[in-house]
């Protein structure tokens, strides 16, 4: 699992470290990451502004593993994140779903892995089939480098997937 978090929110900046009864939301989102039935490494991608310190830090506190890479650009950073931990499945998780269920998650990896090398991304979100903050997105390694070399449009570096669902001729 790959969580991207960050600090520099415009909406509400600092969220990521925010309290909530006692753990912080970055917390609560790891362990629910950990609980997800097949997920046997869990990364945090950061980027490289001073502000993400804090969270570099909390997760070397935790031993969860983290990879700090660019602002802007969230797909190379979580190429870099799924090759520094090897990854061959990629299970994208934002560190504001703070009541991600790990239940739901388990299904979406459960039917993208019953196909083997036969999809490339498997989501329940794109027609969305659960309520807001359990949606899950499951996709190859091979997937998420290919759209790397390929994806040109902002829209397609800042949030990771688009130019995967949104190109079912070079994707399945």
């Amino acid at each position: 699992a790959i969580i991207q978090a960050r600090m520099g929110s415009t909406r509400m900046p600092r969220k990521t470290l925010e309290d909530l009864n006692g753990r912080t939301l970055l917390d609560r989102v790891t362990d629910r990451a950990q609980a997800i039935r097949g997920v046997d490494t869990t990364i945090v991608a950061t980027t490289i502004e001073p502000e993400d310190e804090a969270i570099a830090e909390l997760c070397r506190a935790r031993d969860v593993a983290v990879y700090r890479g660019s602002v802007d650009d969230v797909l190379s950073r979580f190429v870099g994140a799924a090759r520094q931990v090897s990854a061959d499945v990629i299970v994208r998780i934002t560190a504001d779903d703070s009541f991600k269920d790990p239940g739901v998650s388990a299904l979406v990896l459960d039917e993208f892995l019953s196909h083997g090398n036969e999809v490339d991304y498997v989501s329940n979100t794109i027609e969305p089939t659960w309520p807001e903050g359990l949606d899950i997105e499951v996709f190859s390694r091979s997937a998420l480098e290919r759209a790397n070399a390929n994806a040109t449009l902002r829209s397609e570096r800042e949030h990771v997937t688009p130019h995967i669902y949104q190109n079912p001729h070079l994707f399945r």
